[in-house]
């Protein structure tokens, strides 16, 4: 899954707004808290659970911080519902102020009722994952 956004914000803004998992809790709504599973927190290694409402209920998910270049770049991974996600935020700057948003996901069955269901769903993340992304531009674009 690719989904880009063009923001009318310095990328500085916004990598700061995607990066830090206590700000991200801020910019979504349907984020409702976040709990620190290790001392690190924006960095490779560091782990949070993240709760969100989804469709009226609760969903917990674990992730860790696979790579982070200040700036940039932040990978995300989980493990979850039978399937490995794996999620890559990149800012780029753009020579107007602005900046552009892009986010890759790769979601890997790894049990048979992930590999059943996950197409099922999928309409239902990409749903999800464009309000998220609708809310980090708006919050960013408000300053």
């Amino acid at each position: 899954m690719h989904i880009s956004r063009h923001i009318n914000a310095p990328a500085d803004v916004v990598f700061d707004a995607i990066s830090d998992p206590d700000t991200f809790a801020q910019v979504v709504p349907e984020i409702d808290r976040i709990e620190y599973v290790t001392e690190k927190r924006r960095e490779v290694g560091a782990r949070f659970r993240e709760t969100r409402t989804m469709r009226g209920r609760q969903a917990t998910a674990e992730l860790e911080i696979a790579d982070f270049v200040p700036g940039q770049r932040i990978r995300l991974t989980s493990e979850a519902g039978g399937s490995l996600w794996d999620s890559t935020f990149t800012v780029e700057p753009e020579g107007d102020g602005a900046s552009t948003l892009t986010l890759d996901m790769q979601v890997t069955p790894r049990r048979l009722a992930a590999r059943l269901t996950n197409p099922l769903i999928m309409g239902m993340i990409r749903k999800a994952i464009e309000k998220d992304m609708n809310a980090i531009k708006s919050w960013c674009e408000r300053g």
